[in-house]
């Protein structure tokens, strides 16, 4: 795990995997037209959308057919779907005001009704979260507090 001392360094961070992923589908869909690429991630859409009915349904034998179903096509869809879908994650999370909790605190005060929340492309332990109004990174409780405690 990475261990980010600032926002500055996690947007760098952001930056990085943005240039990643845009360089992985660039790869993916190369020689492709972009109906093929479209036909591939609809595939795929329908098949996912067929597999959650037949959970849904408790149709064991729809679901193991479908979940063989290993075609080219499904699986190139799946993976620029998946691509696609971090692109979105982490465009959004450059959009966000992050903050990040320093390695030695053990917990985290925020106000009630406020969550912490670990944004498109960081795990939790990595420290990066989307700032709150209050956030006091402690490395004790306190005895009383009218806010509320994240271990981390």
């Amino acid at each position: 795990m990475i261990t980010f001392t600032s926002a500055a360094q996690a947007y760098n961070h952001l930056h990085a995997q943005i240039a990643a992923a845009t360089a992985e589908l660039a790869e993916t869909t190369q020689g492709l037209t972009p109906e093929a690429v479209d036909a591939a991630v609809a595939d795929s859409k329908a098949l996912f959308t067929k597999i959650m009915a037949a959970i849904e349904a408790g149709k064991q034998d729809e679901l193991v057919q479908l979940t063989t179903v290993e075609s080219d096509n499904n699986a190139l869809g799946s993976r620029i779907s998946n691509i696609l879908d971090n692109l979105k994650g982490f465009n959004e999370s450059l959009a966000l005001d992050l903050m990040t909790i320093s390695e030695k605190a053990t917990h985290v005060l925020v106000e009630k009704g406020e969550n912490l929340i670990s944004p498109s492309g960081f795990h939790p332990e990595e420290r990066v979260f989307i700032r709150t109004r209050t956030a006091v990174a402690v490395n004790r409780l306190p005895r009383s507090s009218n806010l509320i405690a994240y271990k981390l």
